[in-house]
């Protein structure tokens, strides 16, 4: 179930992370995210340590219901056991689609470029070549993608 893409949003999102995922649920509705890849959260699934966490852990809403979902599925044993990895993905993906995050997968982001009171994105997916608006940019890629220093990020109108 595809949303309409609107040509202008409040932030655009670079990269499905954590940050990134955890960041359009703050601000749900006039936010995009822009992934490259077809993943969610692959930079935590590609780096994940299986070990014990000394302390417990504190936990958001969305944070508690993920948790309490891979408990249920049997994906972990508890909550400080080590995560059956192939099987968080998918349990993932779906807790972001049921939040109503508006995400764009295979996304490979062009150009970025300031206009007078925001930024103009061009990107190419499945769905062709778009270009869009964005007040905001935020970067939570480790790619970092190229914005002219004489801009600032945080301030780009909105």
């Amino acid at each position: 179930m595809d949303r309409e893409i609107k040509s202008h949003y409040s932030t655009v999102i670079f990269g499905a992370t954590f940050s990134g995922i955890g960041a359009a649920l703050a601000a749900p509705g006039d936010t995009l995210v822009l992934e490259r890849s077809g993943s969610v959260g692959q930079e935590f699934i590609e780096s994940f340590n299986p070990g014990r966490y000394g302390a417990p852990l504190s936990l958001s809403a969305f944070g508690q219901a993920f948790v309490e979902e891979l408990l249920m599925r049997n994906v972990i044993a508890t909550p400080e056991e080590p995560v059956h990895l192939p099987a968080l993905h998918p349990i993932l993906c779906r807790k972001v689609l049921d939040a109503n995050a508006q995400v764009i997968f295979l996304a490979e982001t062009l150009l970025v470029q300031p206009l007078e009171n925001r930024f103009e994105v061009v990107f190419f997916s499945a769905s062709g070549m778009r270009t869009i608006t964005a007040g905001r940019i935020l970067d939570t890629t480790t790619r970092s993608y190229p914005v002219p220093a004489t801009v600032s990020c945080r301030n780009g109108g909105g």
